[in-house]
């Protein structure tokens, strides 16, 4: 139970401008620091776009609508890679809205929001 409690104070207490848990809003904010920032990026469409690595030349196929990068790690982790970042960064708009739902603070809360009784047989 304690384990439970625990987990329900977590976050309880978030920064007016965080949608997401804490170690998400952290992972995100890591990669617009140091990888999102080496990337440049050509417009296919209004919601999709080829991203360049400068380090790599390796290039990467951003969908915004559909939350998909061809690295795959957006789709595998549920939060957006890096260059995804740079396209959402440069449209002005948080990374964090582009998290699956289940990783928002809302979805967690109602996770832990039910007290659980321990049933003891007498």
């Amino acid at each position: 139970m304690s384990w439970y409690t625990e987990r329900r104070q977590i976050d309880s207490v978030a920064p007016p401008n965080q949608i997401v848990v804490s170690t998400v809003a952290k992972k995100i904010q890591e990669l617009t620091t140091w990888q999102a920032r080496h990337y440049r990026f050509l417009s296919i469409t209004d919601t999709e776009f080829e991203v360049l690595s400068l380090k790599t030349n390796a290039s990467y196929i951003v969908n915004l609508i559909r939350m998909t990068c061809t690295c795959v790690e957006w789709q595998s982790t549920g939060i957006p890679c890096s260059h995804a970042i740079a396209v959402i960064l440069f449209r002005k708009e948080n990374p964090q809205t582009y998290a699956q739902a289940f990783l928002s603070l809302d979805a967690y809360c109602k996770t832990y929001e039910i007290a659980i009784f321990l049933w003891k047989p007498t």
